[in-house]
């Protein structure tokens, strides 16, 4: 099933995007790090279309008024990195508070997803040809 809407993440706290930018922040490092060593096209477009996510989640915490509860509209391709970012991050941290509301956000994203036959590995793994 292609899927053409948007995917809301609904009922985020502050915390929440703080832990999605947290995320957002070290998969950037670490996709940076692989377009300088490996070059593969993947990894600039995954560096591309988490540039725009980052910049979703950081115009939430630069607004006057900041809701206590927000909803973050992903196009797909966005869905699809941030799910990656907070795979990454909840595997790196050592914080468990981070680690929990990570793998809450990643669920809540995994299952508004396409159900790829590649789902389970992480999407800049992901092979356009075999």
């Amino acid at each position: 099933m292609i899927i053409t809407s948007q995917i809301p993440i609904k009922n985020l706290s502050q915390d929440d995007l703080k832990v999605m930018n947290e995320a957002a922040q070290f998969y950037n490092n670490i996709l940076e790090h692989l377009c300088h060593t490996n070059n593969k096209s993947q990894h600039h477009i995954h560096h591309s279309i988490l540039y725009g996510y980052r910049r979703m989640i950081a115009q939430r915490f630069t607004r006057r008024n900041i809701p206590m509860r927000n909803t973050l509209n992903l196009e797909v391709y966005q869905a699809f990195v941030a799910f990656d970012s907070l795979i990454y991050f909840q595997d790196k941290t050592d914080n468990q508070l981070k680690k929990v509301k990570a793998n809450k956000i990643a669920n809540e994203i995994f299952r508004e997803l396409p159900q790829a036959e590649d789902i389970h590995s992480l999407s800049i793994n992901s092979q356009m040809i075999k």
